[in-house]
């Protein structure tokens, strides 16, 4: 079998997300950037920098993870820095806060996109609501 290269594993997201942790504990202060897996998929097309998913039975067996994040190589390359960071925030929103709780009920759970996750991410954009498409959007770590 031949080796799969269609995706490798990205530590530059791990990385953005590590510092927003740091930097905003109050929003992201029950994340645990190690139980999630950042995967680079280099073939797909997306226009979606980050999607997330939740890992799940039977990969949850052997995979220690209980989220992935899997960032589109096409989109993630045209996006400069402050775009990325506001694309990993946006990811980060998307986690629920007993979602690395093994006995809580919202254990692994990924939270709908919803008015309260969108106006985090614009208020950490500066007020931008296009920052994908915009780059007057303010940068979250400056």
């Amino acid at each position: 079998m031949a080796k799969f290269t269609a995706y490798c594993e990205d530590t530059e997201v791990k990385e953005i997300a590590a510092k927003l942790i740091e930097k905003y504990p109050t929003l992201y202060g029950h994340i645990t950037p190690d139980k999630i897996g950042f995967v680079m998929d280099l073939k797909s097309k997306s226009h979606t920098p980050i999607k997330v998913k939740a890992v799940s039975f039977p990969d949850s067996i052997w995979n220690d993870n209980v989220y992935t994040f899997r960032v589109y190589q096409d989109c993630w390359s045209t996006l400069e820095n402050k775009q990325r960071n506001l694309a990993v925030a946006q990811a980060l929103c998307s986690l629920h806060v007993d979602g690395f709780s093994e006995t809580a009920t919202g254990y692994g759970k990924i939270i709908k996109p919803n008015i309260n996750t969108y106006l985090e991410v614009f208020a950490m954009a500066g007020g931008v609501p296009n920052w994908l498409e915009n780059n007057q959007a303010v940068d979250p770590l400056a």
